[in-house]
C-alpha cells in the first residue's frame, strides 16, 4: 500500500511539472507609448537648437550619437530647416540607448557651453560615428580640431554635462520616449527616421494651428507660443495607449 501511495504521489508530481513546463508563459504587459494625438510638455531652455528662435513649430529630437537611424534622419532635418526657414526650430536632447554614446553626449554638451554645438555635433557624426570610435581620446582630438578650450571642455564634460545628459534622458522618458530617434513636434510624438513628407504633414498641421491661435489671442505671439501653448499646457507625464 505504501509503495502504491508513493508511486501515485510521484506520478502526480510529474504531471504537475509537465503541466508547468508545457504551460504558456505569462503575458507581459504591452509596452505603452505616447498618444500621437496628445501634446506633451518638454522644457527647452538652454538646450542646443538650430533654426528660428521664434519658430511657429518646434521639433524636440531625442537622439544619441551611436544611433544608425538618428544619422539617417539628419538629411531630413536639414531639408526641413531649409524648407521652413524662419518657421521651424529643432531642439536637441540626449537619450542614451547604447552606453558607448555617453562620452559623445557629454562632449557635445561641453561644446555647446562654448557656443560650438553645431560644429561638434556634425564632427561627432562624421568622424566618431563614421569610424565607430567613441573613445575619449578620439573625441578629444575632435574637440581640439574644433578649437575648443580644452580645460573648460574637460571640466564641463566631466561635471555639469553629466547631470544635464541625465536630465535630458529623464525628461524624454517621462513623456514616453523609449528609443531613438524620438521627435516631439510642437509636443506631438513622432518616432523613427521616416520620409520627409510625413514630417511635413505634421509640421504643416501644427503651423496652421499656431497661426490660428496667435491670430485669435492678443497675448500669444511667435516668441511665446511654445512656452504658453506647448510647455505650459502639454502633458508632463506619459498618458499612453496600449
Amino acid at each position: 500500500m505504501r509503495r502504491e501511495v508513493l508511486l501515485l504521489r510521484t506520478l502526480g508530481e510529474g504531471m504537475v511539472q509537465t503541466a508547468q513546463v508545457g504551460a504558456a508563459p505569462p503575458r507581459r504587459p504591452s509596452r505603452l507609448r505616447p498618444d500621437a494625438s496628445s501634446v506633451y510638455s518638454l522644457p527647452i531652455a538652454n538646450a542646443p537648437s538650430r533654426g528660428a528662435p521664434q519658430a511657429l513649430v518646434t521639433i524636440v529630437e531625442g537622439f544619441e550619437f551611436a544611433c544608425v537611424f538618428c544619422n539617417k534622419a539628419r538629411p531630413t532635418m536639414e531639408a526641413l530647416l531649409k524648407k521652413y526657414k524662419g518657421d521651424l526650430r529643432i531642439v536637441y536632447k540626449h537619450f542614451i540607448v547604447h552606453p558607448k554614446a555617453r562620452e559623445a553626449a557629454h562632449s557635445a554638451c561641453a561644446a555647446a557651453k562654448q557656443g560650438k554645438w553645431h560644429v561638434m555635433h556634425e564632427r561627432l557624426w562624421d568622424q566618431a560615428f563614421a569610424e565607430s570610435d567613441f573613445t575619449r581620446d578620439r573625441i578629444e582630438k575632435i574637440a581640439r580640431r574644433a578649437k575648443l578650450k580644452m580645460g573648460r571642455f574637460r571640466s564641463d564634460r566631466d561635471g555639469a554635462c553629466v547631470d544635464l545628459v541625465k536630465q535630458d534622458q529623464s525628461e524624454l522618458a517621462q513623456v514616453g520616449a523609449t528609443g531613438t530617434p524620438s521627435f516631439f513636434i510642437n509636443g506631438r510624438f513622432f518616432s523613427g527616421a521616416r520620409p520627409q513628407e510625413q514630417f511635413e504633414k505634421l509640421i504643416d498641421e501644427e503651423m496652421e494651428k499656431a497661426k490660428v491661435r496667435i491670430k485669435a489671442s492678443s497675448s500669444l505671439s511667435r516668441a511665446n507660443y511654445y512656452e504658453r501653448e506647448i510647455l505650459n499646457k502639454g502633458k508632463t507625464k506619459l498618458d499612453a495607449v496600449p
